[in-house]
């Protein structure tokens, strides 16, 4: 059913309820209104927290990566002074990236 449905179904019930003189509705199909009704209005509600869990995993994330590239920054600079030729060959490079990893375990 539509939203659209639900509530027309949902105001036929309920004049009906008030002594309106409309047919009867089938109690089956009143209570799948109101199930439809019920789940329509919950899903903006499931789908915000979500979005609050999700933007809260962002921000963690990006305070992480901030660190992360605070200490590569301060690391750098030692790391290359240490290992100048890191820039030039991959053992280099490796050489640093293991200094860098342990500095940043500690």
């Amino acid at each position: 059913m539509t939203t659209q449905q639900i509530v027309e179904y949902l105001r036929h019930y309920n004049e009906w309820r008030r002594g309106n003189d409309a047919p009867q509705p089938d109690p089956t199909e009143v209570g799948k209104a109101i199930d439809a009704a019920c789940e329509a209005m919950e899903h903006p509600i499931r789908v915000s927290s979500v979005c609050r869990e999700l933007t809260r995993e962002r921000d963690e994330a990006r305070e992480q990566l901030a660190a992360e590239r605070a200490l590569a920054n301060a690391l750098g600079n030692s790391i290359y002074r240490y290992f100048p030729y890191a820039y030039n060959n991959y053992y280099g490079m490796n050489k640093a990236m293991k200094a860098w990893k342990e500095a940043r375990s500690e």
